[in-house]
């Protein structure tokens, strides 16, 4: 079972933690389409100057040609400025996308950007935090 998977079921048998809420991660699918590696290199350069996560957003995309469950992962670029680094990956995402419809997403941020090795394209990790709580 995935995490994503994994926090809805522990949602849904109430079993809250402290706090309430519990976290998750995934690692962003798509970010070698489009312009994406740009942006996430101008991401990176800022990251690591400035040191703080990025905010992200999540879009439900019912029309995407490829994939009715489509979540594309949007990254705050600038205020009020948000760009597309990529989707939720297939694996979680119809998971993923229960937590969203809930209304029990609390918060999302770009945890890392990186490269797995020198040669590897530019990668996105994001954290984000369920609410369990009723």
């Amino acid at each position: 079972m995935n995490k994503t998977s994994e926090l809805l079921k522990n949602w849904k048998e109430k079993k809250a933690n402290k706090k309430n809420t519990e976290a998750g991660s995934f690692y962003v699918a798509g970010v070698t389409f489009e312009n994406r590696q740009e942006i996430l290199e101008s991401l990176e350069e800022e990251y690591y100057q400035i040191s703080t996560k990025k905010l992200a957003r999540f879009i439900a995309e019912p029309d995407n040609q490829y994939d009715i469950n489509a979540i594309k992962v949007e990254v705050e670029v600038s205020p009020e400025e948000w760009k597309c680094i990529g989707y939720v990956p297939k694996t979680v995402n119809q998971d993923f996308k229960r937590i969203m419809d809930s209304g029990r997403l609390c918060k999302s941020k770009i945890s890392s950007i990186g490269r797995p090795e020198s040669d590897k394209p530019l990668g996105a990790k994001v954290v984000y935090e369920v609410d369990l709580s009723e």
